[in-house]
């Protein structure tokens, strides 16, 4: 049985947005993955190198050995950045953000698609389901503890 009150253009506006909402919320986590992901990847290589650089400074001859204690250090500056920022981290909380968040939109998706069949207690069964997911996706992030 369809909705015959007034409900089905309310519920449809509200699953329109929780479905942008939602849209935008994981293109953003998606941003942020590629963001950390290239940090990661930009100061591991870097402080790879810079170790690299130093160790053949080091041992190329002695006049070079202030340039290879700071290419150490810059390595090893590195290095410590990646430990305190926790890239890989950030990178895993922002992937299960952006697969939450796709999951609310693609949930408010499937409502809006069976939305004109459903009856007025299935509507309302319907925003809660999508209201809950929704409440779920912003804890999706969580902590920055490792998760397994």
């Amino acid at each position: 049985m369809a909705v015959t009150s007034g409900l089905e253009p309310l519920a449809q506006q509200e699953f329109e947005d929780i479905r942008d909402k939602a849209a935008a919320k994981a293109s953003r986590a998606d941003g942020r993955v590629k963001f950390w992901n290239a940090a990661h990847v930009g100061m591991g290589a870097t402080a790879a190198a810079a170790a690299a650089a130093a160790g053949g400074a080091g041992l190329a001859d002695a006049g070079t050995r202030v340039l290879a204690g700071a290419l150490a250090l810059v390595s090893a500056s590195l290095t410590a950045t990646l430990g305190f920022v926790r890239t890989d981290q950030r990178i895993a909380g922002n992937k299960r953000s952006h697969r939450a968040w796709t999951a609310v939109e693609r949930a408010a998706r499937a409502e809006l698609v069976m939305l004109s069949t459903m009856s007025a207690e299935e509507t309302r069964d319907a925003l809660s389901r999508v209201h809950q997911a929704y409440d779920s996706a912003h804890e999706a992030y969580g902590t920055t503890a490792p998760q397994s």
